[in-house]
């Protein structure tokens, strides 16, 4: 689990440091830097090789700041095996200079604020797919409404939802006929936590069009089409995400 990120030098951000939980709120007036801390992350995540391509940190710096582009993850390790015992945390240091890229590898002790760096004799690079195994699991949802609330495609879902939640409809659709009484209903209690008047999710068969094949880009009858609702439990109501 990511635990905390340091960003330094990016775009608006000259020195920031976030303790994550497990859900996180951002909240700041226009240009605080709240969309500039998810393009960092963005940045080093999923969809940036930043090993194969020569950045250019002109582009992306803060621009009063000469130092190099950094942004630091820390993650929690407690349930990996290392061969030093009381490794708790795992962080991972990524410097852009121009002249290249440069990462490091450290490990520290959970010994409470501050934290007690084990390994600061000698700071080792780390292995390129280990960066990749850890930061490159990092999505930045950014959901469309154009399409999550229309029916989508069912019976070629993921077990992952995209960035944009084109998915949506797919991905419940085959938690629900796979993981009944584990993920879906997990789900439905987060949501409920978080919407406590919503109690249930609801899938409804609709009838195709050649809006939403098109929508989706799919070929005529490749797939069938389901809508999402949502149940109020006070009002027993199912408020559908469209119309059929």
């Amino acid at each position: 689990m990511l635990k905390r990120v340091s960003i330094q030098n990016f775009k608006s951000l000259k020195d920031v440091t976030l303790d994550l939980q497990k859900v996180n709120l951002l909240i700041g007036p226009n240009n605080s830097g709240k969309t500039n801390f998810l393009k960092a992350l963005a940045y080093f995540g999923k969809n940036n090789k930043i090993h194969s391509e020569e950045p250019d940190p002109s582009k992306i710096a803060y621009r009063h700041l000469n130092g190099a582009i950094k942004i630091e993850f820390k993650f929690d390790v407690k349930n990996k095996d290392y061969s030093i015992k009381e490794y708790d945390y795992q962080v991972f240091e990524c410097q852009i200079n121009p002249n290249g890229t440069v990462m490091r590898s450290n490990s520290y002790q959970d010994l409470g604020d501050p934290y007690i760096k084990i390994l600061d004799a000698k700071e080792k690079l780390f292995e390129q797919d280990e960066f990749e195994q850890k930061v490159g699991s990092l999505i930045i949802y950014k959901p469309d409404t154009n399409k999550i609330d229309k029916p989508g495609p069912v019976g070629d879902g993921t077990e992952t939802v995209n960035s944009d939640a084109s998915n949506l409809v797919g991905f419940l659709d085959l938690m629900l006929g796979k993981y009944r009484r584990t993920t879906f209903s997990q789900i439905e209690i987060d949501l409920h936590k978080c919407i406590p008047e919503f109690v249930e999710i609801n899938l409804e068969d609709v009838k195709p069009t050649d809006i939403l094949f098109r929508l989706h880009n799919r070929d005529k009858g490749s797939n069938a089409f389901k809508r999402i609702g949502l149940t109020d439990g006070r009002q027993n109501t199912i408020y559908w995400g469209s119309a059929r």
